[in-house]
């Protein structure tokens, strides 16, 4: 197996190659070394080619190998066949022609109804519910796809530098569509990445976005919430490399970290904003605003013109503000200027940015079917992990498939189950990619190909690894069959503890 370790020595830029297996989410100790970017540190099994049936079951075998199986006492080899359509694991070979049969059926007629409901026009469109509204989106998204046999994009970058390398690689690509397909490879990393390396792309490339210093937005609170707006000192090239990287996430179907202010999806839906919207701005500006409309409030009484602070300076809302008095035959003009303002003209330039980049990956027509709530919704996704979602939308494979009331996945979901939803959250991560869950929760999670691909857990000796390891492409983890429920603890709190993972493979 090889490892990535933190304290990397020289870089070595590893070129995409043809022969590369499936990425895998590493959490080990890494050992020094001194020329090698990659430390082989356990012995590297040869490749074990999987037999494939001609009517799609994969047959995985449940030892790990030979010497494994002879120290083993009374082991047996086994084989365990998972339905590629669902990825659900069947005991036998007798009954997998039904399950499959059945499966591909519900899958078709799926297909169908899709199909059907994705043909509808925006107009009609916009009357569905919610979940058939999410289907029509992702439908239409889908026919914007270049596929992949003719055009794709090759990342290579830095993980200690993501921001700043994705950026400049960018702006190197002529005519950037990022309808295509991007392939992310990250130095001293090896990974093929059909799914899992972009999706951790975009959630360290999102993070990096929304921190304060790299002034691209700022906090808004609203009650308890926290949301992000346009910070008025960021650049035209910051705001429109945030409005690609935010579309490119949801063009992919991967939730975003960071929730976007209300009047900031407004612009995104070209819609204008109402008094009533500044709320979601600046709570107590609302209720100022508001006062004017107040029974037995004389504007004029106020002495106030049309200017207002901001920020030690003073800003004309008009031509000629300074001059023009506020009374209660303009104060409807007033309130509305006051919220231009602040929703829009201060940072004017950066919103065109962000918004028209924005829509040149997910054009208007396809979020104009949702209200605000809805598409913050399809956007953001959820944030607060429901651990019994996360139970009914997990399938187990090994030992775990054979026995789901197992002594280990027990332990498993008890200790997960008392983490925090931000310790969570980087569980999830860890085995994901991602930190966030899409709008359908748990089984709505993507694999390969932008398939439906529900979590799993497979056994797998202790005597072959102590450590956890994910392969985020699958959201898969190996869970080792420990004896004590401290060393399950001890596993997951080891990944919790890291402050990156890398990819590495076998």
């Amino acid at each position: 197996m090889s490892v990535t370790p933190n304290n990397r020595g020289p870089k070595k830029i590893r070129r995409p190659q043809q022969r590369l297996e499936n990425d895998g989410v590493i959490a080990r100790e890494a050992p020094q070394y001194e020329e090698s970017s990659i430390i082989q540190n356990e012995p590297i099994q040869e490749e074990r080619k999987q037999p494939v049936n001609r009517i799609g079951l994969r047959v995985v075998s449940s030892n790990v190998n030979q010497e494994e199986v002879k120290e083993e006492e009374n082991s047996v080899v086994e084989h365990r066949i998972y339905c590629v359509e669902c990825g659900i694991g069947i005991a036998t070979q007798e009954e997998f022609l039904n399950h499959l049969f059945s499966c591909r059926a519900q899958a078709v007629q799926n297909n169908i109804n899709n199909q059907i409901i994705a043909k509808a026009k925006v107009e009609d469109a916009s009357k569905y519910e919610i979940e058939k509204k999410r289907i029509w989106f992702r439908e239409n998204l889908t026919k914007l796809r270049v596929s992949i046999l003719e055009d794709s994009i090759t990342i290579v970058i830095s993980r200690d530098n993501v921001l700043e390398e994705t950026l400049n690689q960018f702006s190197t690509v002529d005519n950037l569509d990022l309808h295509k397909d991007i392939k992310i490879f990250f130095i001293d990393e090896e990974a093929r990445d059909v799914g899992g390396v972009i999706r951790e792309w975009i959630s360290i490339i999102t993070l990096e976005i929304l921190k304060p210093e790299t002034k691209v937005f700022e906090v808004v609170n609203n009650g308890e919430d926290t949301f992000y707006t346009i910070h008025p000192e960021a650049t035209y090239e910051m705001c429109h490399f945030a409005g690609q990287i935010f579309g490119k996430a949801i063009f992919e179907g991967a939730p975003l970290d960071g929730r976007l202010s209300k009047l900031l999806l407004m612009k995104l839906m070209l819609k204008e904003p109402t008094l009533e919207d500044l709320k979601y701005y600046d709570e107590q500006l609302y209720k100022s605003i508001s006062y004017l409309f107040n029974d037995g409030v004389n504007a004029a009484d106020l002495c106030m013109n049309f200017t207002i602070l901001d920020n030690g300076k003073t800003v004309e809302l008009k031509q000629d503000g300074e001059n023009t008095e506020l009374t209660d035959a303009n104060k409807d003009e007033y309130a509305l200027l006051v919220v231009e303002y602040y929703t829009f003209r201060r940072v004017e330039t950066q919103t065109v940015a962000f918004v028209e980049s924005f829509l040149n990956i997910i054009p208007h027509d396809t979020i104009s079917i949702f209200t605000i709530d809805e598409l913050d919704q399809v956007l953001f996704g959820l944030k607060e992990i429901d651990i019994e979602d996360w139970k009914e939308n997990t399938f187990y494979k090994g030992k775990y498939m054979e026995n789901s009331d197992h002594k280990t996945i027990k332990w498993f979901w008890e200790i997960i189950s008392s983490l925090s939803n931000n310790e969570k959250r980087k569980f999830l991560q860890f085995c994901t990619g991602s930190r966030s869950l899409p709008i359908e929760g748990f089984k709505g999670l993507k694999g390969q190909k932008k398939q439906n691909c529900k979590f799993s857990i497979e056994s797998v000796s202790c005597k072959k690894t102590q450590f956890l390891r994910a392969h985020t492409c699958f959201n898969s983890l190996e869970l080792p069959t420990y004896e004590t429920k401290k060393e399950v603890e001890t596993a997951i709190r080891y990944v919790l503890d890291q402050k990156e993972f890398y990819f590495g493979l076998e």
